[in-house]
C-alpha cells in the first residue's frame, strides 16, 4: 500500500484480490477502510478491489468542498488504476454520495454502481432527527456550534451522532468512554460536515446523470436513524436503470451489521452486469 499524492494531500489505497471484475469501495465520513472489514472476506476471492482511505479529505487543515473532493478522489483513482480499466463503484453513507459524484466524473469507465445508505444530496435538510437538524443549524451562527457541543445536551447529541456513524467503537457504549480529546475531534468533524453540506451546490449534482444508462442498486437499512428511506431512494429518480433493496433491521452501518446479506446483494448485482438487461417499458420510459 504505497502512498499516493494528489495535490497537497497524501492518500493510501489498498488492493485486495487478483481476479474478477474491479470494484472500488468508498467508505463514509469519519470512518475509514476498516468500514469494509466484514465485507471483504466475501469479495476477495472473486473480485479485484480498490479500497482508498479517504480520511485526508476530512482531516485536511482547510475544509474541502464536495466538488473538490470528487476531483481529488478522481485523480487518486486515475493513479492507482493506471490501465484505465472499467469498474463498479460501491459507496456507503457519505462515500455513496462521493461515488455519485465520481460516476459523473468517470462516466464511460463505470460498469455499475451500488449505493449503501447513501447520504442524500443536501443532507442537512433530510435529517430525521429534529435535534440533529438543530445541531447543524447552529453552525450558521458564528461560534454557536462549538459552544453548544460543550454542553450536556450537545454531548448527548454527539453521542447519538457518533453511535450512528460508529465513531469510537461499535455502539453507544464505546462512545461513552471517549475522552474529551476524542469528543473534541468528533465536534470538529461535525462542524466540517456542516460546512461541506451547506457550501455545496447540490442542484448541480442532481442534474448530472439523468442520461447515464449504467445500472444502479440502492441498498437501504429499514431502521436507519439518520435519514428516511425515501431520501435514500431519491437517487433512483436521478438516474435511469435503478433498483432498490431494503434490509430489514438494518441501521446506518449495514456494511458492518449485515455484511453477509449486503455482500450477497452486491454479488448478485455485479454478476447481473455481464448479462443482457431486460428493459421493461417502465424502465425505458424512466431512461428517456
Amino acid at each position: 500500500m504505497q502512498p499516493v499524492r494528489v495535490g497537497s494531500l497524501e492518500f493510501k489505497c489498498s488492493k485486495v484480490g487478483d481476479k474478477g471484475p474491479l470494484l472500488v469501495l468508498l467508505h463514509g465520513y469519519g470512518a475509514g477502510p476498516l468500514e469494509w472489514r466484514h465485507l471483504l472476506p466475501h469479495f476477495e476471492s472473486k473480485y479485484r478491489i480498490l479500497v482508498p482511505n479517504l480520511t485526508p479529505l476530512f482531516s485536511s487543515s482547510q475544509p474541502i468542498g464536495f466538488s473538490k473532493q470528487v476531483e481529488y478522489v478522481g485523480s487518486l483513482l486515475n493513479q492507482v488504476n493506471e490501465l484505465r480499466e472499467s469498474f463498479v463503484l460501491v459507496g456507503s453513507s457519505f462515500g455513496g454520495t462521493l461515488s455519485f459524484g465520481l460516476r459523473a466524473h468517470f462516466r464511460s469507465l463505470v460498469d455499475g454502481h451500488v449505493l449503501i445508505n447513501p447520504m442524500p444530496l443536501d443532507p442537512l435538510n433530510s435529517l430525521k432527527s429534529s435535534q440533529l437538524r438543530m445541531l447543524f443549524g447552529l453552525n450558521m451562527v458564528p461560534g454557536a456550534l462549538p459552544l453548544f457541543l460543550k454542553s450536556k445536551m450537545g454531548r448527548e447529541i454527539l453521542l447519538e451522532l457518533g453511535s450512528s456513524f460508529g465513531f469510537g467503537g461499535e455502539g453507544r457504549k464505546g462512545l461513552e468512554g471517549l475522552s474529551d480529546r476524542k469528543l473534541n475531534l468528533v465536534s470538529k468533524a461535525v462542524q466540517r460536515f456542516a460546512w461541506i453540506s451547506q457550501s455545496e451546490d447540490w442542484e448541480y449534482w442532481r442534474s448530472q446523470l439523468k442520461d447515464h444508462l449504467v445500472p444502479l442498486l440502492v441498498l437501504t437499512g429499514q431502521d436507519d436513524p439518520l435519514f428516511f428511506e425515501k431520501d435514500f431512494r431519491s437517487y433512483q429518480h436521478l438516474v435511469p436503470l435503478s433498483e432498490h433493496s431494503s434490509i430489514e433491521g438494518g441501521a446506518h452501518l449495514v456494511v458492518r451489521t449485515h455484511a453477509e446479506l449486503v455482500a450477497s446483494q452486491v454479488d448478485s448485482f455485479v454478476r447481473s452486469l455481464s448479462q443482457e438487461p431486460e428493459l421493461s417499458i417502465e424502465t425505458l420510459r424512466h431512461a428517456i
